[in-house]
């Protein structure tokens, strides 16, 4: 059912006689077998108690609540046990309850960008520990608590776009499996030792953070199952560590494209299997790139979608070094 793009300022229990015009009205009883509800683009501000419950909806799967004004979900407001994606981006949220969740256990994809967050509070996502997708960009994120992604499997975490300026390594080191991880847009100033330290997650993207200048060594550390990195278009990134990756033993990718960087060298003979994706910015590279990641696959260079074998230049005592900014 959709009812996008109305003017639907309120949804109310059918009886209640002072429901007005522009309002959607639930039953108490079972409604035919819907599985989609679509009510994006209304004028909904507020979902009062058991709006979204009573087993009006048993077989509701998808609800679309994106591009409303919600400020406030009252408890036991969706009471939905076969529901599987809640959509509540772009609205006017200011917080993550656990209740609004915790009546849905089949849930599996969570959207909540383009909102007003500015935390993440410990047990907020107590009661969903496996989702496919937990959307939380484009908010004024500044802190996730230490607790707030314990226990939790998540195949896609987006937290990219918010006002975060150091990353949440404790936060994101109590996950219990993340495979794709983003970050990009935020205002972390330096990636410092230990700023992914224990990170669970398989592809980690820090890209597009205006303030970003440097990424030092151990940044990135014992991430076991890291196997791509990517902190590309950083316009002011002006250093990172050869050794900016630490206990990465799968880690086979590193995308260091659009950043401006200059030169790259390194100690020779310190890797055995990488593929690094650089162009268009860097000038020069001296063999060797980053620390012993321990493997017989000869390293590769990335340029666009061709791979070149290395080492370059590996006769070059090239001593140690980093990547270095275009001072022009």
């Amino acid at each position: 059912m959709s009812l996008s793009h109305n003017w639907i300022r309120s949804l109310t229990r059918s009886g209640d006689d002072s429901s007005p015009s522009s309002s959607f009205s639930s039953s108490s009883r079972p409604s035919f077998a819907l599985e989609r509800i679509d009510l994006s683009h209304n004028h909904l501000h507020v979902l009062h108690s058991g709006v979204l419950a009573g087993g009006a909806f048993p077989s509701l799967r998808h609800l679309n609540l994106s591009g409303n004004a919600i400020h406030t979900v009252a408890p036991s407001a969706v009471v939905l046990p076969a529901l599987q994606t809640l959509d509540l981006s772009d609205n006017a949220l200011e917080e993550v309850w656990r209740h609004l969740f915790e009546w849905s256990p089949s849930l599996s994809e969570v959207a909540l960008a383009g909102n007003r967050l500015s935390s993440l509070d410990d047990g907020a996502l107590a009661t969903v520990l496996s989702l496919s997708l937990l959307d939380l960009s484009r908010n004024q994120l500044m802190r996730v608590e230490a607790g707030a992604l314990a226990g939790v499997n998540v195949t896609h975490l987006d937290l990219s776009d918010n006002a975060l300026r150091r990353v949440p390594a404790a936060a994101l080191a109590r996950a219990a499996a993340v495979r794709t991880l983003l970050l990009d847009g935020n205002h972390f100033r330096s990636l410092d030792r230990g700023s992914l330290a224990d990170v669970p997650a398989e592809f980690v993207s820090v890209s597009r953070c205006p303030s970003l200048e440097r990424a030092e060594a151990g940044a990135v550390e014992r991430a076991r199952n890291l196997r791509a990195l990517t902190l590309n278009s950083n316009p002011r990134l002006s250093y990172v560590s050869p050794e900016v990756a630490r206990d990465a033993p799968k880690l086979t990718a590193i995308d260091l494209s659009r950043n401006g960087l200059y030169a790259l060298v390194i100690e020779k003979n310190k890797i055995n299997r990488i593929a690094l994706l650089l162009i268009p910015c860097v000038i020069c590279l001296f063999a060797g790139v980053l620390p012993a990641l321990g493997s017989s696959v000869p390293p590769c260079l990335v340029l666009g979608r061709q791979p070149l074998p290395l080492p370059l230049l590996t006769g070059m005592d090239s001593g140690p070094g980093q990547w270095r900014r275009r001072e022009d």
